[in-house]
């Protein structure tokens, strides 16, 4: 979208749906379907950003999912979008499902624990750092983002942290598994 940075949107406990999910595409003007970690805010940030480290930020996590972000583009002319139309439309939001929950995760390294995706039996492999190189680099941007405006993390809160494949768009029938090794799976 002719920009070099992330962007936010919010999450609506309404959009959220947990476990495995079947999923309707008319209900959608077109269902784009993205491959993330999401996490979990265990403990309030702060209003202080500046020292963050990704190990910082995983201290301040209680937990993270396997997650797909269900993005609903409404045949957008992609050449014409821009950051302003993006945030308008709080990112193309439509849906977030959370897979497994996961509170066993300080010991991986979530700039390469590998990542899998299956496509009615069709299986590609990448690794979470495909996302910012390590997708507790969202979780600082936002923190910087939020506390730039006066406000924080909250503990509870969830932040997907970006897709680890390009952006699927499925057809009728498809089933689509993600999983995260390590942590867990969820499948529509």
């Amino acid at each position: 979208f002719g920009v070099n940075t992330p962007f936010k949107g919010n999450l609506f406990s309404e959009t959220i749906l947990k476990g495995d999910q079947v999923v309707f595409l008319k209900n959608y003007g077109r269902l784009g379907v993205e491959f993330e970690l999401a996490i979990e805010i265990g403990e309030d940030f702060g209003t202080n950003s500046n020292d963050l480290t990704v190990e910082k930020c995983m201290s301040k996590v209680s937990a993270v999912y396997p997650a797909f972000e269900l993005i609903d583009d409404r045949n957008a002319d992609y050449s014409t979008v821009d950051l302003i139309s993006q945030t308008a439309d709080n990112s193309w939001n439509a849906n977030t499902v959370l897979g497994s929950k996961s509170q066993n995760f300080s010991h991986l390294d979530f700039s390469d624990n590998q990542v899998f995706k299956n496509i009615n039996g069709n299986i590609e492999t990448s690794v979470t750092g495909a996302a910012l190189e390590n997708p507790f680099n969202a979780v600082i941007w936002i923190a910087d983002f939020l506390n730039k405006r006066g406000s924080e993390l909250k503990k509870g809160q969830i932040v997907m942290t970006g897709s680890t494949f390009p952006t699927y768009f499925p057809q009728p029938d498809d089933i689509i598994e993600f999983e995260v090794f390590d942590i867990g799976k969820i499948k529509i």
